[in-house]
């Protein structure tokens, strides 16, 4: 009686065993591909595109059970030695997945709306890779069974453990260099079924002054490089009276923080100084008009007028993770699988905001602003103050120098000629209506272009300045050593106030500095187009 009450037991215990090992190890396969890999986009892309880390949790946490349940049934309703064999598949394709996408996706470029070309050196390191996975798993249960179902539960445990650890890492990190509005949506919960945001809408796009204007031009990721070779191809049309500074060494790579570093001399909205948009407020009626990711939306809508309260459906969050999702597979699957899963580049940032009927929210696309800004202008006695940020040099670069949309990108060239055109007749409709020459103008680079040019281990973004009631015609070239920490500094003592630092009018081209760049915490001494990396020292 007591062998039979202990084989009962035995078998009791052994089941509950493969129970809880069942469990874990489709738990490891689901939350890998349905939750930690879209957290982790979501998580890196916040800055771009927050929403409530609740509502994108309960949505993917969902799914990640859903599909976890679907292994688990399977696993019970297979009997014998086929159920050896599917715990092996499922073990070693999830395996291959997450070795794939934490290890062997990297440099995969961005989503730039072109067809996918999938890469014959990546195809065959991909099928390598699951190859060798699947061989020594199988191999590994033949040759020892129970070590390696046990084996089985805890890699997996071991591996939804790590993620955890990472996810919550990727959490603290978005809290620490986040703006504030993005903490507060990632952490805001959902009001009358509606997500509460900050939206930039084209009020006044329209609107200059007889007396004074203060215009910031932003093309994104225009590198002075690319201005450079322009210039031998012969001066862009409509920039009479330009200086072009053509050593100018940026803060940082991404747009996020190295645009408030001109307007508040920080990366964070929330650590800045104020005093630029203090005078500017004071002496200009002050817009700005970006998409709502680029500044601080809610910091927007403290000083400029054309920011309003938006409300986002609660559905758009469920939207969006189902495009992580996307993006998800997207970085796990194989190359060869890539393109059936590649999301659209439309549904990536497309958000369905609640807008007043008269109300028309900014976008920044080069080819949206060139067909929409007005050619007709309204004017007034009260001093204007505008930054206009344009897509510019970023991807995806889908504009010819037609002026048509096209599907395959453009080259880098061919962009930098469709920007300086847009700004060019920019320009030339602000001549047209006598504000040109009473406006100071900047063409502002917020960065330069990533990774283009080898010989530069620091950002070389494009800076230009026309001062009012300037009568010069033809760009102008400067060689002074100017960084984007002097521009705080200008843009202040330009807007009536007194700064504490000496602006760009300051620093003579024989000068001798120290210029910080942040990102990589590096200084530069000397010529950024020159022979400066010598004297590149670390801080």
């Amino acid at each position: 009686m007591n062998i039979s009450k202990r084989f009962k037991d035995r078998q009791k215990s052994e089941k509950t065993r493969k129970t809880i090992s069942d469990i874990i190890l489709c738990i490891f396969a689901a939350f890998n591909v349905c939750f930690f890999t879209p957290m982790d986009v979501f998580f890196a892309n916040s800055d771009e595109l927050a929403f409530p880390i609740a509502l994108m949790s309960l949505y993917l946490g969902i799914i990640t059970v859903a599909v976890a349940a679907v292994l688990f049934l399977a696993s019970v309703l297979i009997r014998g030695k086929a159920n050896g064999i599917y715990r092996t598949v499922v073990f070693a394709a999830s395996m291959a997945l997450y070795i794939k996408g934490n290890f062997l996706s990297m440099n995969m470029g961005s989503l730039l709306g072109d067809k996918y070309r999938i890469s014959v050196g990546r195809t065959v390191l991909d099928i390598s890779v699951w190859v060798i996975i699947f061989a020594a798993s199988f191999i590994l249960r033949w040759k020892f069974s129970k070590q390696f179902e046990s084996a089985v539960t805890y890699i997996s445990a071991a591996v939804i453990f790590i993620q955890l650890v990472a996810l919550v890492t990727s959490f603290i990190q978005c809290m620490k260099f986040s703006q504030p509005s993005v903490i507060s949506t990632l952490l805001g919960g959902v009001k009358d079924l509606n997500i509460n945001m900050a939206a930039c809408t084209t009020d006044d796009l329209e609107v200059y002054s007889s007396k004074k204007n203060f215009i910031i031009i932003m093309p994104d990721e225009y590198d002075s490089h690319c201005f450079d070779e322009a210039l031998k191809q012969g001066a862009p049309v409509g920039f009479d009276g330009f200086t072009y500074y053509t050593n100018t060494v940026g803060m940082h790579k991404w747009t996020q923080h190295a645009v408030p570093y001109a307007f508040i001399n920080s990366p964070v909205y929330s650590n800045g100084d104020e005093t630029f948009f203090q005078a500017v407020t004071q002496n200009y009626e002050t817009r700005f008009y970006a998409e709502s990711t680029i500044p601080d939306p809610w910091f927007m809508y403290k000083y400029c007028r054309n920011y309003i309260d938006v409300t986002v459906p609660y559905r758009e969050s469920f939207s969006y993770a189902n495009t992580l999702l996307e993006l998800a597979l997207f970085r796990v699957l194989p190359e060869p699988l890539k393109p059936f899963v590649m999301p659209e580049y439309e549904d990536l940032g497309n958000i369905d905001y609640t807008l007043p009927d008269n109300k028309e929210y900014y976008r920044s696309d080069n080819l949206d602003f060139y067909n929409n800004f007005p050619r007709e202008l309204t004017i007034t006695d009260t001093p204007q103050f505008k930054c206009i940020f344009l897509k510019g040099l970023h991807s995806p670069r889908n504009t010819n120098k037609d002026m048509q949309r096209v599907k395959d990108t453009v080259s880098l060239e061919e962009t930098t000629e469709v920007v300086n055109k847009i700004i060019g007749e920019y320009l030339q409709t602000l001549k047209e209506y006598g504000v040109y020459d009473n406006s100071d103008i900047f063409i502002m680079a917020d960065h330069g272009y990533r990774n283009e040019y080898k010989d530069c281990s620091v950002m070389t973004p494009l800076f230009m300045y026309k001062p009012a009631y300037s009568t010069d015609s033809g760009i102008k070239i400067s060689n002074a050593p100017i960084s984007h920490a002097d521009l705080f500094p200008t843009y202040v003592k330009l807007a009536g106030g007194e700064p504490e630092e000496r602006t760009i009018f300051d620093i003579s081209e024989d000068e001798e500095r120290v210029r910080y760049f942040a990102e990589d915490n590096i200084s530069i001494i000397g010529n950024i187009k020159g022979e400066y990396e010598q004297s590149a020292i670390e801080k």
